[in-house]
């Protein structure tokens, strides 16, 4: 049966909706004591002042510095429990990495992503915050907690607390390109899903999914909330915008007629001065009152809305969100996701485009699943085949249609434009009606079947895994070629051996040459193939390197940087730290030109005549724990422009 849920029209936008959608509020109060911290106890009373006046029920989540405080704790202990879920921040301070004996860098400021998330520590040493903020919670509470939050908690802690402590419920940053030092790019957008088991950014299928639902903190403006994170639940009055943005932000997510059960989530850090923030908080609270006494929305904790997904949903269910321009712009955007793909659609003026496309893979393994995350910086980001966001051009051009009709029906959903179908998404594909010649990302890294009216694209499994192990000659073998003493001595065998067929075997010199040459190629294959050994490769860079592969032919640039001390986390050793480079060239199909000088110079022009004397189209960075390379000088100084980055990478595009 057809259901007509929307009409996406770039100047006006009506909607039809033929079956009901549960809207559900979720109010989270994250709990810590940072240094600009006043009087926790107060902003915790003062919070649950506003929220017990309206009737509200909550989550709050405390970290572990909020609980050796006992007046907060006294505060918490008096909350009724029936109402309030009660959690754990999961972010390190010193004292619970003291406490868990483990290494805290206090020469970093306390919010810096290695400190601050457990993503920055060992496997091991995660495990032993997590027990001991765990143990210090029953201690308080006589319980463990169903919910736990920061904003990013790594899929390797997130099934250890479900497994461990029976959690269910985790709040993570919803998708931002860069707030805080913290890059969430590419998740299941502003939506609650279940986690992959190696991939918290990305949602798990029935057999590689942890059982915890994943909800989103500060939900973006699905149209504006792209370019700036400030456009959203929580910083929207930084951009001049009132309550009446943030109704429409709210009902934009809760009466989407897409999906059976929607969720929009608000709250306040009670690090925050409340002189700031106070108005701010009690004007939410008295609208969501307001609301759910009118029955135009519901409001449920972490802990009661996880129940609720859970008895809906066994996996993550496709998912789709339609916005017009919140500030009366004539943009949309359409949103869709499965546990496949992720795509948006975004439709002006100008026509119709793809703007974000990204795999999702079961087999996905997030950057700091087992490798410490050592950079001040968060960076999770998603393999994307599009993301106008990271780079302008990254986009694909759909149609010349600005008024776009979107209906669900039993095959998935359909986009219809004034000369008929324009695309027909479903859970593992999605169809494009036209005769235009898909971009050749498309073309390279997917599958994809044209006929005369359409494309349909389709998604690779182990697209990346499948190119993570690289052979090549050990460090050693390598270490024995370049050896001068080596070179040195098998040059002079090779020149006694000569000399001697030459001088004392006059008669049958050419004979004894053949043979001698033979012999020697026989030696270095076997040689060859005797010391080549697995490395490797870091899922990040595989991703940049097939990005890499789509891109016009011509030469990349790479550094000759080493450390052989660093520390690795991978079954075999990652090329790169060695110096090992063939794998870019390998797994890219582009030449190479192996020159650290790029990265070391601090001279714009020097870095110029490198870059033109050796003739190259693109620069390439390697990533892995403590071995970063980087640039020294801001990217005009080199006159490139950043195309792709990761946590494991960088790809530069000279201009």
């Amino acid at each position: 049966m057809k259901r007509v849920i929307v009409v996406i029209i770039a100047l006006l936008f009506s909607s039809t909706k033929l079956a009901s959608a549960a809207g559900y509020v979720t109010i989270v109060n994250p709990v810590r004591i940072a240094p600009y911290t006043k009087n926790v106890t107060d902003n915790i009373n003062r919070q649950y002042e506003i929220l017990s006046t309206n009737n509200l029920p909550s989550t709050w989540l405390l970290s572990y510095d909020v609980m050796l405080d006992n007046s907060a704790i006294e505060k918490v202990k008096m909350f009724d429990r029936s109402s309030e879920d009660i959690g754990i921040l999961l972010e390190v301070g010193p004292d619970l990495a003291r406490a868990a004996e483990v290494e805290y860098d206090d020469s970093q400021a306390w919010h810096r992503a290695n400190v601050i998330f457990l993503s920055g520590y060992t496997q091991q040493d995660r495990v032993k915050i997590i027990d001991e903020v765990f143990s210090k919670y029953y201690e308080l509470f006589s319980d463990y907690p169903k919910s736990v939050g920061s904003w990013w908690t790594d899929s390797f802690s997130l099934q250890y607390v479900n497994n461990k402590y029976g959690v269910v419920a985790s709040l993570n940053v919803a998708d931002q390109y860069e707030t805080d030092g913290y890059r969430v790019w590419g998740q299941p957008f502003s939506i609650p899903y279940y986690p992959s088991k190696t991939n918290a950014a990305e949602p798990g299928n029935e057999a590689n999914m942890i059982d915890v639902v994943l909800m989103p903190w500060a939900q973006r403006d699905p149209v504006n909330g792209r370019r700036s994170s400030l456009y959203s639940t929580q910083d929207y009055f930084l951009k001049n915008q009132n309550v009446d943005y943030l109704k429409k932000l709210l009902f934009t997510y809760t009466n989407n007629g897409f999906n059976r059960l929607n969720q929009f989530v608000i709250g306040l850090e009670s690090d925050l001065s409340l002189e700031a923030y106070e108005s701010h908080y009690k004007t939410h609270m008295v609208l969501l009152n307001e609301l759910a006494s009118e029955s135009k929305i519901s409001v449920a904790n972490m802990r009661d809305f996880a129940k609720l997904f859970k008895a809906e949903y066994s996996s993550t269910p496709s998912s789709s969100l339609f916005s017009n321009d919140l500030l009366g712009g004539q943009s949309s955007v359409f949103w869709h996701q499965t546990i496949n793909y992720r795509v948006a659609f975004e439709s002006d003026s100008t026509g119709l485009k793809i703007v974000d496309l990204r795999m999702y893979s079961y087999d996905s393994f997030e950057p700091y699943y087992s490798t410490p995350n050592k950079s001040i910086i968060l960076d999770v980001n998603v393999f994307s085949l599009f993301d106008n966001i990271s780079n302008s051009s990254r986009e694909w051009y759909i149609s010349n249609d600005s008024a776009i009709k979107v209906n669900q029906e039993e095959d998935g959903i359909h986009l219809e434009g004034s000369q008929g179908s324009i695309a027909l998404l479903t859970d593992s594909s999605i169809i494009i009606h036209n005769t235009n010649k898909p971009p050749s990302v498309l073309l390279d890294l997917t599958n994809v079947s044209q006929d005369s009216t359409s494309t349909t694209i389709s998604f690779k499994n182990r697209l990346v895994s499948n190119k993570t192990r690289y052979r090549d000659l050990s460090v050693e073998a390598y270490s024995a070629l370049t050896s001068k003493k080596n070179i040195v001595m098998v040059g002079f065998a090779i020149v006694l051996l000569v000399a001697y067929v030459l001088f004392f075997q006059r008669r049958a010199k050419i004979y004894y040459l053949l043979i001698l040459t033979g012999l020697c190629v026989v030696f270095a294959v076997y040689w060859y193939h005797a010391h080549l050994v697995d490395y490797t490769v870091p899922q990040g860079e595989v991703e940049s390197l097939l990005i890499l592969s789509a891109l016009p032919k011509g030469r990349v640039l790479v550094g000759s940087g080493q450390c052989y001390h660093c520390a690795r986390h991978t079954l075999h050793p990652v090329p790169s730290m060695f110096n090992i480079r063939g794998y870019v060239s390998s797994i890219s199909g582009q030449d190479i030109v192996i020159d650290g000088s790029l990265f070391d110079t601090k001279s714009p022009q020097e870095a110029k005549d490198i870059i033109s004397n050796k003739r190259v189209k693109y620069v390439y960075l390697s990533r892995y724990g403590d071995f970063q390379e980087k640039l020294q000088m801001s990217p005009g100084d080199y006159d490139m422009t950043l195309f792709y980055e990761n946590a494991n990478s960088q790809l530069w595009v000279v201009n």
